[in-house]
């Protein structure tokens, strides 16, 4: 058995969550956590770990200008699927004007998750 060492995000506790994994990587124990949402983060995060991701894209204003757009995604997605998500941003042209929350790209790689403006241009 081996164990890994996390840091819980969910709440403002931060707690120090230790995980128990078997011969295949399964979580069998999880300590260390003060509420329930430690336990259930932990397991996700052993078995497929999401976060948002933020980047930007290029922006062509109404001047036939090219500016930066801040985008992120309108939820968490797997983390292996990130990379991905990168390469598809840097050949992603905007034409403004863009509203806060526009969708960018619908459903990126089958995730369900959207990528969004994250301001007005």
């Amino acid at each position: 058995m081996s164990t890994k060492e996390l840091i819980c995000t969910v709440c403002p506790n931060s707690c120090n969550v230790t995980v128990e994994l078997n011969k295949k990587g399964e979580p069998v124990k999880i300590a260390g956590n003060r509420c329930p949402r430690g336990e259930a983060f932990a397991k996700q995060e052993i078995t497929c770990p999401m976060r948002v991701i933020t980047s930007t894209v290029v922006l062509r204003g109404e001047d036939g200008r090219d500016a930066l757009l801040p985008v992120r995604s309108s939820d968490a997605f797997p983390l292996s699927k990130h990379a991905q998500t990168m390469e598809l941003l840097r050949h992603i042209t905007v034409r403004a004007p863009v509203k806060m929350g526009d969708v960018v790209i619908h459903n990126v790689l089958d995730t369900g998750v959207d990528i969004i403006a994250s301001r007005d241009s």
